[in-house]
């Protein structure tokens, strides 16, 4: 995750295949997974992602999946996404265009690059384990934990363990 703070200002375009969190001035377009624009959030450009949550400010246009203009935020610009929840504080200058396949052929190529990178490394790790002398099947169970079989229970879908981190930093902030 990529986190730019409150007192930088950015100019250019940002790419990534992963989570961008915006608490800065940006003059650019954003290209990524995720979106996260904060309260203090300002970005002036295009916006293409597969997630957008906006608290802060966008002047320019929209292209996302799945769009959250939460509590405060502000846009100027149209908006074309799949699905749309707009908080009763939040203001859109602008037209909110539905439609089936609003992610561009940029989106998915970054996307399918970074994931042929991972795989490229962790079969890099794989090489070294082997050299080190190192299990690698072992690591990998540590590392994500035992499957649920019969008698355990899954892991909490995403989005409750994203609720629970938030409520947790929110009361760490009181």
């Amino acid at each position: 995750m990529l986190v730019v703070d409150t007192v930088s200002v950015v100019r250019g375009k940002l790419a990534a295949a992963g989570t961008i969190r915006i608490d800065c001035w940006l003059e650019g377009d954003i290209v990524c997974s995720r979106l996260e624009i904060g309260r203090d959030g300002y970005v002036l450009g295009k916006v293409m992602a597969r997630e957008l949550y906006v608290e802060g400010q966008i002047v320019g246009s929209v292209n996302a999946g799945v769009v959250h203009l939460m509590d405060g935020a502000f846009v100027e610009g149209d908006i074309q996404h799949s699905v749309i929840s707009i908080h009763p504080t939040a203001t859109l200058l602008g037209k909110a265009v539905r439609s089936r396949s609003p992610l561009a052929p940029e989106l998915a190529a970054l996307e399918d690059k970074a994931a042929s990178g991972r795989a490229g490394l962790e079969g890099e790790c794989r090489a070294n384990a082997r050299l080190a002398g190192v299990d690698w099947s072992r690591y990998q169970h540590q590392q994500r934990g035992p499957a649920p079989g019969p008698g355990r229970r899954a892991e909490r879908p995403l989005r409750e363990a994203r609720a629970h981190e938030l409520r947790v930093v929110k009361d760490a902030k009181s």
